[in-house]
């Protein structure tokens, strides 16, 4: 089979399943704007919303700390979803891409990942004020790294010090990868993978699926080598080698719209609980993807068995 016709045989079998990205991407950045950004006034989000008013907006020069944070976590799903459409789109491109839906689904995937942490219904008022200024710091300490923002990063620093200090908490972090407050941090992003994919932060499949698409993005050899399909040959009597065949792998592929499927709607799912917006336009949605990435489990797995 030729590289072009095994394109093509690709984007005919994503079709289905990038139509459904499509739709979870869209009703994930719709989400917010569905609602009007407000709260069930039985809801979590209202009731933290509640105590932001009575215990912390007079504790710090952060005068809105919940209300930030809620906005930040329902930024990142929207950005989340934007990553995961394009995705989608790319996959059922003219021509199927090589490299760039690697570097679209690893952006996805890591705001989904931040996302459902700054989302996570379960955790208290504090803790989450407490990831809303982690995530603050972290924002500010990556700004300092460029000459155009290292002044209003510094700025920010101060400022982030300062209500740490307030709530008796404390900044640290030698680099900006490591920022945290009080302990509190950004979620590993590979550990999440794992979570999420296989229930168990300690497997390796988080680790290797985020090592390949860094490597890629960050064009490392190791990483952009795997999109060889055919290496290249001297055909006879040539002194010029035909050229290498490149692809798109097809395990790659569906390792990574198993995991995009899962954090995104992991994250919207954390989103809706915590604000108390109704699940029932959710549930037919949540439902087909659940049986799509079954579906592509399955094909992953044939696929695996026909390369040993």
């Amino acid at each position: 089979m030729s590289v072009a016709s095994g394109f093509e045989e690709m984007r005919a079998s994503l079709a289905p399943t990038a139509s459904l990205l499509h739709e979870l991407a869209d009703f994930a950045m719709a989400l917010d704007h569905r609602h009007a950004h407000v709260p069930v006034v039985e809801s979590r989000a209202m009731e933290e919303l509640a105590r932001e008013a009575t215990d912390f907006s007079s504790k710090s020069i952060w005068t809105g700390p919940v209300t930030d944070t809620h906005a930040l976590a329902g930024i990142l799903l929207l950005a989340s979803g934007d990553f995961a459409r394009s995705y989608a789109t790319l996959l059922v491109a003219e021509r199927t891409p090589v490299y760039g839906h690697l570097s679209v689904v690893r952006s996805a995937l890591e705001a989904g990942v931040v996302g459902e942490w700054l989302n996570d219904p379960s955790i208290g008022v504090v803790e989450r004020i407490r990831r809303g200024l982690a995530e603050r710091y972290y924002s500010a300490r990556e700004q300092m790294r460029f000459p155009a923002t290292r002044e209003h990063g510094r700025e920010q620093v101060v400022h982030i010090k300062s209500v740490a200090t307030a709530y008796g908490w404390t900044a640290s972090g030698a680099k900006q990868r490591d920022a945290t407050i009080n302990g509190s941090g950004r979620p590993s992003v590979p550990d999440s993978f794992s979570r999420l994919l296989v229930g168990d932060t300690e497997k390796e499949i988080g680790k290797a699926l985020w090592s390949y698409l860094s490597g890629v993005s960050h064009s490392v050899w190791w990483a952009l080598r795997q999109s060889i399909t055919q290496p290249p040959s001297y055909p006879e009597g040539s002194q010029a080698p035909r050229p290498a065949g490149f692809g798109t792998d097809g395990l790659q592929v569906g390792a990574q719209t198993i995991c995009l499927s899962r954090i995104l709607r992991s994250a919207v799912s954390a989103r809706m609980k915590l604000m108390g917006w109704p699940r029932d336009e959710w549930v037919d949605i949540e439902g087909r993807l659940q049986k799509m990435e079954g579906s592509v489990i399955q094909a992953v797995v044939a696929l695996q068995h026909s390369g040993d």
